[in-house]
């Protein structure tokens, strides 16, 4: 066994020397193993960084094209919703078609309609024709002027210049159903 010479008083202060040093390599080789390992991983923190800005950049302009991307369809869902509602307001009232029909069905003998033309801004139908005799589009223009939907009803003076064979042209104004 070994003995020990030395005082007890120096024995203790060789041992907190001896830990004190111990310590500080430890201390050293920890700052040392910590400071290597965060040079190590600075070009990983970098290319995680600018990973990161890029992903973020891109997140927002997805963020506005998306919004643009929800957006359209919602306006065009929007115009069609109008339209629909137009088309269903048309649907429920009595068309054009069925105004002329009505008018034509009472129309006497004699009378040959070749076309018509509807203005919807003055809600004006012409009816153009040729009567057999000046008494049958007479007839006719006041049938007409007889018809709910029409608030007047105009044939021209110079349509009655002859009396076998008349062109005409008759002017029916509609009723404003709005």
């Amino acid at each position: 066994m070994f003995h020990n010479l030395l005082a007890a008083e120096k024995k203790k202060s060789l041992r907190i020397e001896y830990y004190t040093r111990l310590a500080t390599v430890a201390c050293f080789v920890f700052a040392g193993a910590v400071l290597s390992g965060s040079v190590a991983l600075l070009p990983t923190y970098l290319q995680l960084r600018t990973t990161l800005n890029f992903l973020q950049e891109d997140a927002a302009r997805y963020e506005t094209e998306d919004a643009v991307a929800v957006a359209e369809p919602f306006e065009r869902l929007g115009e069609s919703a109008v339209l629909l509602e137009r088309m269903e307001l048309v649907a429920s009232e009595e068309g054009v078609g069925d105004i002329v029909r009505a008018a034509l069905s009472s129309r006497p003998e004699g009378i040959a309609i070749v076309g018509f033309s509807y203005d919807r801004d003055t809600s004006l139908i012409t009816l153009e024709g040729v009567a057999e005799t000046r008494s049958a589009l007479v007839s006719f223009t006041r049938t007409l002027g007889e018809h709910e939907r029409f608030t007047s009803v105009t044939n021209p003076i110079a349509d009655l210049a002859i009396s076998r064979d008349l062109p005409f042209r008759i002017s029916c104004t509609l009723v404003d159903t709005t």
